[in-house]
């Protein structure tokens, strides 16, 4: 096995665009986003006295919505993480961009499913999920500016 380059071996040089430190700046407020979830959920815990190690309350559905909006944020975030890292690739401030969104989108979901009527969390819901749906585009535009089916040339 030789160390020399064939012209078959070709090098991909991956500049990334200095812009990507506001993607990395919307997973920095994702933590806070789960930190404060999982405060709301602590809080409630101790004021309607539903005991550890118990995940759900029999006795207090207002508990349990408050429990459904940390675990379903908690559920979605992997996903998301992903995402707007492989869309930061395309365009960085647009993907910084509905990343705030999905951050503020999960805020109005959260809120929405405290208030105790789980309906409320649908409006933070569609949000959230269009939010997800644009990361999603932009990382298949990604993949195809990597594997050279296309050249989209960045207005901004």
């Amino acid at each position: 096995m030789s160390n020399t380059t064939t012209p078959e071996m070709m090098k991909y040089v991956f500049t990334v665009d200095p812009a990507y430190g506001y993607v990395l700046l919307v997973l920095f407020f994702s933590y806070f986003l789960s930190f404060w979830q999982g405060f709301m959920v602590g809080r409630m815990r101790t004021k309607l006295k539903v005991d550890y190690p118990a995940m759900y309350s029999d006795t207090e559905p207002l508990f349990n919505c408050y429990q459904r909006a940390h675990q379903n944020t908690l559920e979605k975030m992997p996903l998301f993480l992903i995402l707007i890292l492989a869309a930061g690739l395309f365009n960085a401030k647009v993907a910084a961009a509905v990343g705030f969104f999905w951050l503020l989108s999960r805020v109005i979901y959260s809120v929405g499913y405290y208030s105790g009527m789980p309906k409320n969390r649908i409006a933070g819901s569609l949000l959230s999920l269009l939010s997800e749906l644009a990361l999603l585009i932009m990382t298949f535009l990604q993949v195809g500016q990597m594997a050279g089916w296309w050249n989209i040339e960045q207005a901004f």
